[in-house]
């Protein structure tokens, strides 16, 4: 019977009601379901930007304890602005409450990192992935534009994949400056070597597993939460490899993917037929970054320099 009494009264509101604009309200499917929050963005190291996936209203919201006003509601990307711009590497707790317009309500926790501001370019030089005893897998990087490292992180692949990931310390270079990461095992010997107005640094990574000779990637990452913009990227394989779509392995058929589908690779990966532990993968000089495998040749046996400038000797079989 009431089954009967509620469409009755549906029929009798759509009948009665001719104007255009009328809106039915959902008696029976109210909207139940949280607001989600999507994504944070930071910039500047002070403007907060929170994307939910439906408008909301701010309920409450505070910045290690204190609150922040000025902030717009009814909207699906909320925006506030801190007091004070966040240091590189300082970290606070955001705390937001947020209400949809069915009055369902969802609250949120995250730790902001100021970011460095007058973080140094990057790009990939050299790499080194079938290594040995006497010549360990070595990732080399070229400064291009002075500042700072703090903050870039260095991964064996797409990040959300789980590869493993270093960190760069907070030590400032200049353009021509060279970064070499000993990736699994540790460099005996100066970690600093000066070349007359420029440098060389090692550092050592300390992975507990090689970088893969058949198929992989690196990946340079600009912010200190290994997300964001990529500095720089290469992405190997063998050329008869046939499992993954020709890529050899899963995770580095969706590192290739995820790297064309930003930008940040175009055409076929590099081949890594050729590559032993004294013929490595080499950026040829002068440099050029076009994402692409002609920026990238194999080395002559023994023809590596990691720590110097790259030599164009190229292995011919």
């Amino acid at each position: 019977m009431a089954h009967i009494f509620l469409i009755l009264l549906i029929s009798f509101i759509l009948t009665s009601c001719p104007d255009e604009n009328f809106k039915l309200i959902d008696l029976i499917g109210k909207d139940r379901h949280p607001p989600v929050l999507l994504g944070l963005e930071l910039e500047e190291n002070r403007t907060i930007t929170l994307h939910f996936d439906e408008k909301v209203s701010v309920v409450e919201c505070t910045v290690d304890g204190a609150d922040i006003r000025g902030i717009t509601d009814e909207v699906e990307d909320v925006v506030m602005t801190m007091p004070e711009r966040l240091d590189h590497n300082e970290r606070k707790r955001l705390f937001i409450t947020v209400e949809d317009e069915s009055g369902n309500t969802s609250r949120h926790v995250r730790t902001i990192t100021g970011e460095n501001l007058n973080q140094a370019d990057l790009i990939i030089t050299e790499v080194s992935s079938a290594g040995s005893e006497e010549n360990p897998d070595r990732i080399e990087l070229s400064v291009t534009r002075k500042g700072t490292l703090g903050g870039i992180y260095v991964s064996s692949g797409d990040k959300e994949l789980g590869g493993y990931g270093y960190y760069l310390p907070d030590e400032d270079v200049r353009s021509g400056d060279i970064i070499v990461i000993y990736w699994d095992r540790p460099r005996d010997g100066d970690m600093r070597v000066d070349r007359g107005s420029q440098k060389t640094l090692y550092y050592n990574a300390e992975s507990p597993k090689t970088l893969t000779s058949t198929n992989g990637a690196i990946v340079l990452y600009s912010s200190v939460t290994g997300e964001g913009k990529i500095e720089d990227a290469v992405v190997w394989r063998k050329s008869d490899a046939e499992n993954s779509n020709g890529f050899g392995s899963e995770n580095t058929k969706l590192t290739y993917e995820s790297l064309v589908s930003k930008g940040e690779w175009t055409g076929d990966a590099l081949y890594s037929d050729d590559v032993t532990s004294t013929r490595v993968f080499a950026r040829t000089f002068p440099y050029e970054d076009t994402n692409t495998m002609d920026d990238f040749h194999i080395t002559d046996t023994k023809g590596e320099t990691f720590g110097e400038r790259n030599t164009n000797k190229i292995y011919y079989k």
